[in-house]
């Protein structure tokens, strides 16, 4: 969430420009969902084999022991997946709905 709140403030000039250009709000939003797609998609790959490794271990430890099923992954993947999007969509229809000219004549 940081992290979109940080590039979001940061592109407000290039998306200002864009709406200049006659970008619509809906083209700066997909241009924002692709930015942050890819690394959240690759976070999540990475994390998967991980967490399944680590958890395993740690519940080994236990008298009684539990399965990792891969829902709880699934879960765990669509909520994080959930509140990429709803931060993502909120803060480009945001900077997107501004007047265009309050961004550029800011620097």
């Amino acid at each position: 969430m940081g992290l979109s709140f940080f590039f979001i403030r940061q592109c407000k000039k290039e998306i200002a420009i864009r709406k200049v250009m006659g970008s619509t709000s809906g083209e700066v939003l997909l241009l924002m969902l692709r930015t942050f797609s890819v690394p959240m998609l690759v976070a999540f790959v990475i994390a998967v084999p991980v967490s399944y490794y680590n958890m395993s271990d740690w519940l080994s430890n236990f008298s009684y022991r539990i399965a990792l099923s891969p829902w709880i992954f699934a879960v765990a993947g669509s909520a994080c997946l959930i509140i990429f999007l709803l931060t993502v969509i909120i803060q480009s229809w945001r900077t997107a709905s501004e007047n265009p000219v309050n961004n550029i004549k800011t620097e």
